[in-house]
């Protein structure tokens, strides 16, 4: 067993919260926390929250940004990733010390806005697909990239990072807001791939895309269907492009801040949406579609905020049978960014809501302050359908934290461990500095994988949680044990 593997057993700390009145639950242990970043070396920091994934053999994958190792320039980044078995601990498949890099350091282009979206392999003979967007100035555009990895985690073939769709003239979307519009410069950019894998194997890649001009602004999700070949990504045929070129799915409003999509059973996916109108409202959308890019459903409504475009945006959703729970960050009716959810019910042609809770509703029952980050991961239990996640600020006077909270398959908060009630709880319990952008997934053998951005310096002495370089990516593997009670 090599130095770092035994640093990563976990240490158990057994408490008990004063109010608890079920022994059973109240006598609970929670894991410890750790570095999952071996190279210190720079920023580290989980820039995504699909970037996690189960593996098919047990454990999960984390896509992570780091400027470790990077010769070129001191801003450039580069995508690294680690596999990780069922206690946390790297699994040393690629290179020794067990991470691997899957994008090039190149000293013209970047990932550092990138966040990438991660669909694992299904089993241990499938592959998987990793896409990101990478920034070239000197080409002027923005790249819709994918990486087709082995059940290790490992990039599939030597082919490497694939070109998907490229965005002609492109920038980082920043739109000169002093400018007059005459003044105004012609901006073409595409951002927030989210990738789904389909029943038969197949990748559905979506992204937005917006094109600013001195007169118009046009936003719509873009997609393309491919098929995994150990030659290279091979592009499937639309309903509305045989040669299987990129397909425009939804025209959206004047300004689209997130996408998030979720396969569900057969050739289905749910994609969900956010977008600014122009009377300021400010919607959360759900639509269906299949395999071949044709909508199955109408769009539905999930909630309209009046304040409009919240500071930080997000949205993700996550399925279990047939209920889908969507959450986002969206401004509450005093401004302050909140993190809000909402249940569907889905028969395959039509979205429902369920009767116990039919309208959207806050995650968190505390008011500490301004929330974002927020991630979702079905659960593996007879009650407890999800668990979802959030940065608040507020809640720790060293920074941000992350808090949690478990909801059954209508919505409704079940008793969780931490809490010792129903009600939301602390998740991280990393004492110094801020910590944000949680990633959640849910592995093979029921326990949860969750990993975030440490800007606290929490790391130990030793080879492993050694990073002082101001980010580094901590996570913890908690088993459903540790979450809720046996009976749950």
């Amino acid at each position: 067993m090599t130095p770092r593997a035994l640093l990563l057993l976990p240490v158990i700390a057994t408490w008990c919260a004063p109010s608890c009145s079920d022994v059973d639950a109240c006598e609970r242990t929670w894991p410890s926390e750790h570095e999952f970043n071996e190279l210190t070396e720079g920023e580290q920091a989980v820039s995504g929250s699909a970037a996690i994934g189960p593996l098919p053999q047990g454990g999960a994958l984390l896509v992570f940004r780091s400027q470790a190792q990077v010769a070129s320039a001191a801003e450039q980044h580069v995508l690294r990733g680690v596999a990780l078995d069922s206690g946390g601990a790297p699994l040393n498949t690629c290179q020794s010390n067990g991470e691997v890099t899957y994008t090039p350091a190149e000293p013209m282009a970047d990932v550092k806005n990138s966040l990438p979206s991660l669909a694992p392999p299904a089993d241990e003979n499938a592959t998987g697909l990793l896409s990101y967007v990478r920034y070239s100035p000197r080409e002027t555009s923005m790249q819709i990239m994918g990486l087709q990895l082995r059940a290790s985690g490992c990039p599939a073939n030597e082919k490497g990072p694939e070109l998907i769709s490229a965005e002609p003239t492109g920038s980082l979307c920043d739109v000169c807001e002093n400018c007059k519009p005459e003044e105004q410069p012609d901006i073409h950019c595409a951002t927030e791939p989210t990738t789904v894998r389909f029943e038969n194997g197949d990748f559905g890649v979506f992204w937005m895309s917006t094109h600013y001009s001195r007169t118009s602004l046009r936003s719509v999700v873009r997609a393309r269907v491919l098929r995994p070949d150990f030659l290279g990504l091979q592009p499937q045929p639309t309903v509305s492009d045989r040669s299987g070129e990129p397909t425009e799915l939804v025209e959206l409003g004047i300004s689209v801040s997130d996408i998030a999509a979720r396969s569900l059973s057969g050739d289905l996916f749910a994609l969900a949406w956010q977008q600014n109108l122009l009377d300021g409202a400010f919607e959360t959308q759900l639509q269906l579609y299949n395999s071949l890019l044709e909508p199955t459903t109408d769009p539905i409504l999930l909630d309209s905020a009046k304040n409009g475009l919240p500071d930080a945006t997000e949205i993700q959703l996550a399925v279990r049978g047939n209920r889908m729970l969507v959450v986002w960050i969206a401004r509450a009716d005093d401004e302050t960014p909140r993190a809000f959810a909402r249940v569907i019910k889905t028969d395959g042609s039509r979205l429902l809501y369920p009767k116990e809770r039919p309208t959207s509703f806050r995650l968190s029952q505390s008011d500490c302050g301004p929330e974002g980050d927020v991630t979702v991961t079905p659960m593996n239990s007879t009650r407890a359908a999800f668990l979802v996640a959030w940065r608040s600020a507020g809640c720790d006077e060293s920074g941000t934290s992350i808090r949690a909270a478990i909801f059954d398959e209508n919505g409704l908060p079940v008793f969780g461990n931490r809490a010792c009630n129903p009600s939301d709880f602390t998740l991280v319990t990393a004492g110094r500095g801020d910590q944000e952008h949680i990633a959640l997934t849910t592995t093979t053998n029921g326990s949860v994988a969750a990993a975030w951005t440490d800007r606290g310096m929490n790391g130990g002495d030793g080879r492993h949680g050694s990073d002082r370089s101001g980010a580094a990516v901590r996570g913890v593997m908690l088993e459903r044990t540790a979450l809720i009670p046996e009976s749950q």
